[in-house]
Parts: C-alpha cells; structure tokens; sequence
C-alpha cells in the first residue's frame, strides 16, 4: 500500500507499486471495517438454507474491471448479463462466486413465502 508520500512510506527493503489490485481492507478485521474473516457468499448461503451454487446461473453475474475483483468484492450484481448494469471501466462476469440471493437489496435473502389466495367473492345465485 502506497500512502500519501509514496516510496517514503516503505521501509527499506520494501518497495512501493503503483497500479496493483489490491486494497488496504484486506489486512483489516471485519470489525475494523475490513475484510478479513468476513463469510463468503457461499457460507452465507449455507447458513440461509439456500443451494450454492444457486440453479440460476444469473445469480452470480457480477461487475468488476477484472473476474477476479468481480468474485472477490462481489460489490454490483449484472443479473441481465449486461455491461450496461456495470460502472465504467467494469465489465459483467458470469460464474463469479458471488451469489445475488444473499445480498440485501439485490435478490431474496429467505426462501419466498406463497402468496395467500384471494377471498372468495360472495353472490347470490339465482
């Protein structure tokens, strides 16, 4: 990680690079706002009860610049297998490991209930 003064923030056998994929969470507890310990998307499932992998394979479209960002940050679904669902710069991957059914606000995240049938209309015969 390359703080605000670059090369001299590393101490002297490291060195600092630029453009490299990875993010400072990592290396952060869960607590702490990072992502180490943090379940994947297939744990999650397990412990809803869901399959994983899910049936549908649009459950694991995901955006990313690359399928390994997309899989690893899981952070926008592309259920519709668009990149027109992605930022710029991202591209729509199939068969991430992420999975939609566990995200809030994205897919169901409990099994779905039915739906009550309507009440009877009352009529009189004739």
């Amino acid at each position: 990680f390359c703080g605000a003064n670059g090369q001299s923030d590393c101490l002297g056998y490291q060195s600092c690079w630029h453009g490299v994929l990875c993010d400072i969470r990592d290396f952060m507890p869960v607590e702490e706002g990072g992502w180490l310990g943090k379940k994947s998307h297939g744990e999650l499932a397990a412990e809803m009860g869901l399959t994983y992998p899910s049936d549908d394979p649009t459950d694991h479209y995901f955006c990313g610049p690359s399928f390994d960002h997309a899989s690893k940050f899981c952070h926008r679904p592309c259920p519709d297998g668009s990149q027109l669902s992605c930022k710029n710069g991202e591209y729509c991957f199939e068969g991430t490991t992420c999975d939609t059914r566990v995200m809030p606000g994205y897919g169901i995240t409990f099994a779905p209930t039915k739906r009550p049938t309507p009440p009877p209309i009352p009529y009189d015969a004739p």
